[in-house]
Formats: C-alpha cells, structure tokens, sequence
C-alpha cells in the first residue's frame, strides 16, 4: 500500500517496481528546520496548477482592454509620398505627398459593445476568484506537507530508538540462552521484538520518503532524488 502510494505522488503508475535508497541512522534528519511561509512563497511562485491560473486570469484582463478598444471610435492618419521622373505636362519631374486623417465611429452597434464588456469583466472575475482560492488550496497542500514530513521525522527518530532497544535486548538474551541462564522463549520474543523493531525501522522511512515527497510536489518541484532507480520500460 505504501509503495503504491509514494509511486501515485511520483506521478508512476502504483504498480511500478523502484528501489529506495538504504538510509542510514545519520542519513534521516531529526527536525524540519525550514521556514513554512518560504515554501508557501515558493509554491504561489512554481506551482504549475497556479502559474495556468494566473496566465488565465491576466488574458482574460487583456481581453477586457480589448474589447474596450473595438468599441472606442479609432482615428487614423496615413501619409503617402509619390515621385514621377517626367511628367509630359510640366516637362519634368514631379513630387506629390499626401496626408489623410480617418475616424472611424462605430454605429448601429446597440447594446453590444457594453454586453462584450461586462461578459469580459465577469469572466476576469470568475478567473480572479478562482485564482484566490488555488492560492489557499496551495498553502493549505503546502502547509499539511509540511507538518505531515515533520511527523514522519518524529516517527523515525522514535523508530531508531526502538531499534537500537531491541538490538540489545536481542544480543542479552542471546547471550544469556549461550550461557545456560536463559530459556529458549525469553530469546524467541526479543527476537521477536528486533523483526518488529526492524520492520517499523522500515515502514517509517517509506513514510519520511511520502511525506517528503509529497512536500515537494505541494511546492510545485517534485524532488525524487530518494528514488535509487527506476525499471526501464519493457520493449513492445
């Protein structure tokens, strides 16, 4: 379940096969030491989804000035410059210039330039709105990321210490069985408890690995450098 899960925020199918990278007991760091409002600042500024948003909302301003502008009167002015080498009337050249000054009134429009107007402001308004709340979606994703990594920091910290626990608790019963002072099922259950130790040892850095990688896909940079390999598509 777990590995399905950190494929599907990878963006891989949940059934892909990969290797994560053996972490050492130094290797996972003990407390997110980052400043939550600059990873919120750097998903408003990278986040794919917000960036689309934010383009939709500034066309849909454009659009807003353009249609202001088709419905202004528009005035042109063209200026032309003719030379003639020989004009047979005047036995020589000649050289004429021409300026025109054009106003063009838009007439019999009715009410369609004001209904083109207000449809474009509706829709920037639209667009703003749903830009505003992506924003919060952004740092609400951000921030849940966030604290969710922090938990799985705290979680494998708890987990190395009950690994090197029940590590020694192994190694005494062990040693108390070799020396004739212990029994058989005192060994068996610290064994016991070691596999488990182990196991939770495991599942908490799959966890870390979610949460940091989910963390960098709230912020809009998806860092799988976790990610030892990946399996080469098989050839059709």
């Amino acid at each position: 379940m777990a590995y399905g899960n950190l494929a599907n925020v990878m963006g891989a199918p949940a059934n892909i096969n990969f290797q994560i990278a053996d972490s050492k007991l130094d290797d996972i760091p003990e407390l997110v030491d980052q400043d939550i409002d600059a990873l919120i600042e750097q998903a408003r500024l990278q986040r794919p989804d917000l960036m689309a948003s934010e383009a939709q909302l500034k066309a849909s301003l454009a659009k807003i000035e353009a249609v202001k502008a088709d419905a202004k009167p528009k005035l042109r002015i063209d200026a032309s410059n003719q030379y003639d080498e020989y004009n047979p009337s005047t036995q020589g050249s000649q050289n004429s210039s021409q300026l025109g000054i054009f106003l063009s009134i838009p007439l019999f429009e009715g009410y369609k330039p004001t209904f083109l107007i207000r449809s474009a402001e509706a829709t920037a308004e639209l667009n703003a709105s749903k830009r505003d709340q992506l924003k919060l979606q952004v740092s609400l994703d951000v921030w849940t990321a966030y604290q969710n990594l922090k938990t799985a920091n705290e979680s494998i910290t708890a987990s190395n210490v009950l690994l090197l626990s029940a590590e020694e608790s192994s190694r005494v019963a062990l040693g108390r069985y070799k020396e004739g002072v212990g029994n058989i099922i005192d060994t068996l259950n610290a064994q016991s408890a070691l596999a488990n130790a182990k196991q939770q040892k495991i599942q908490s850095v799959l966890n870390w690995n979610i949460a940091r990688t989910t963390l960098a896909q709230s912020i809009g940079v998806l860092d799988n450098a976790m990610i030892q390999k990946l399996p080469e598509k098989k050839r059709q």
